[in-house]
């Protein structure tokens, strides 16, 4: 990629980026109340964390999302506009995740993921409710990168990071098979832990 483009690239990235934060404010102002499974997702919020913790089966809820609204609940912060304002930040951090990724990866603006993810109307609407949809995306995500930086080149620290990167991840999906997947690029790293110089 020239310069030009290189910079046209950016441009474009950052006008859909704002794009995208605009969106997330619009379906902050406009989500109304909570619905039903936002609703489950609050009770077990509030409830204590050995009782959430018993009736987890009965709900797709990750434990990692309800200690966040465990913790809300004890500081008082339930009200609607507060937790939609947790899935906002969740919405934004989603992006500025984007642009950490794009930089490991590529080096460049993340054109593609913000196309495909970025203005996506679902991740809109689901990454901003109050389910573990959206801070487990930002956490997978993040974990990726790590992992990459890691086996690009690998350290005691870089693989430390991707590790407890991965084990926080797990913690926000619902899904114990896909969650146990994000340990999967770790194995062979950590299994070559006493080759790493121990230099950053």
């Amino acid at each position: 990629m020239t310069p030009g483009q290189q910079r046209l690239a950016s441009v474009a990235a950052a006008g859909m980026t704002m794009l995208a934060a605009a969106l997330h404010v619009t379906v902050f102002l406009n989500a109304g109340g909570l619905w039903r499974d936002e609703v489950s997702a609050l009770a077990l919020g509030t409830m204590p964390l050995r009782e959430a913790w018993a009736n987890l089966p009965f709900d797709s809820m990750p434990m990692g999302f309800v200690v966040i609204l465990h913790a809300f609940s004890a500081m008082g912060w339930t009200s609607d506009t507060l937790l939609r304002a947790l899935g906002m930040g969740v919405g934004l951090a989603l992006l500025a995740t984007l642009w950490f990724v794009a930089r490991r990866f590529t080096g460049g603006p993340p054109l593609l993921s913000l196309a495909l993810l970025g203005l996506c109307p679902i991740v809109l609407h689901y990454g901003d409710s109050l389910r573990a949809y959206g801070l487990g995306s930002v956490l997978g995500l993040t974990m990726l990168a790590l992992t990459w930086d890691a086996l690009r080149a690998p350290s005691r620290r870089r693989v430390v990071t991707a590790c407890v990167a991965a084990a926080v991840a797990v913690q926000f999906h619902r899904n114990k098979l896909a969650g146990n997947a994000l340990h999967l690029p770790h194995v062979s790293i950590v299994d070559q832990l006493d080759a790493f110089s121990g230099e950053d």
